[in-house]
């Protein structure tokens, strides 16, 4: 499964939408932009801090080296 996949994967899974990834130039940071649209309050602290300790399990599990919450190339849906 390829990077975006496996984000994606992750995100929807968790019952957000991925909105756009970002990848550093070096490639070794990756930013992950997301929404729930049916919350009111949209997407808060706890839901990026879930999407990202869940995206680091993910990482380590399928061996992938970055770092969550820098800065792919546009993923834009």
């Amino acid at each position: 499964m390829d990077l975006n996949s496996l984000i994606e994967t992750t995100v929807v899974g968790l019952g957000f939408e991925l909105v756009d990834i970002e990848m550093s130039p070096r490639g070794r940071t990756i930013r992950v932009f997301i929404d729930a649209p049916e919350k009111e309050r949209g997407i808060d602290v706890d839901d990026c801090a879930k999407v990202s300790n869940q995206l680091t399990r993910v990482f380590e599990v399928e061996n992938v080296d970055f770092a969550i919450g820098g800065g792919m190339g546009p993923v834009r849906q």
